[in-house]
C-alpha cells in the first residue's frame, strides 16, 4: 500500500481528472511537474489521465482507470482491501489523504451526490 503523503488537503468536489492529476504530481513523482510530463509508465491505468484530461486515445472515462490503479497498482489485487483503505479523509492530520480514495471504487461520487434517490444503484460504490 502506499504511504501517505504530506501534501495538499483532499478538497471537496474534486473531480477524477484533478484527483488523478494531483496523484501523479504530488504523490507518484514527488512534486516535479517535469517527470509527470515525463513518465515512462504506459503500463500505469492513470498514464494517458496524467495531464489532468482526459486522452482522445483512451477507451474508458477516468475512474475506472482508478479503479484499476487502486485494486491492482496499490493493493495487489485485493479488492476489499481497496474497499477498506485506510488513506479516507478521515486519516491522521498529518497526512493528507490518497486523492484518489473518493474514486477508488470505480465510481463518481461527485455523479452520486447529485443524482441520490434517482438511481440508488449509483449511490453505492462496490469495488
Amino acid at each position: 500500500m502506499n504511504e501517505p503523503t504530506t501534501t495538499t488537503p483532499l478538497r471537496p468536489g474534486m473531480t477524477a481528472l484533478e484527483a488523478i492529476r494531483h496523484h501523479c504530481v504530488h504523490d507518484c513523482m514527488g512534486g516535479d511537474r517535469r517527470a509527470v510530463e515525463e513518465c515512462a509508465d504506459a503500463g500505469c491505468p492513470l498514464h494517458p489521465y496524467r495531464f489532468g484530461r482526459r486522452a482522445t486515445t483512451c477507451p474508458h472515462r477516468p475512474t475506472p482507470a482508478i479503479r484499476s490503479f487502486c485494486l491492482y497498482r496499490c493493493m495487489g489485487g485485493d479488492a476489499e482491501a481497496v474497499v477498506g483503505c485506510e488513506l479516507s479523509p478521515d486519516v491522521d492530520p498529518r497526512y493528507s489523504p490518497c486523492h484518489l480514495y473518493s474514486f477508488r471504487c470505480g465510481c463518481n461520487p461527485n455523479y452520486a451526490a447529485a443524482t441520490a434517490g434517482r438511481d440508488s444503484a449509483r449511490s453505492s460504490c462496490v469495488v
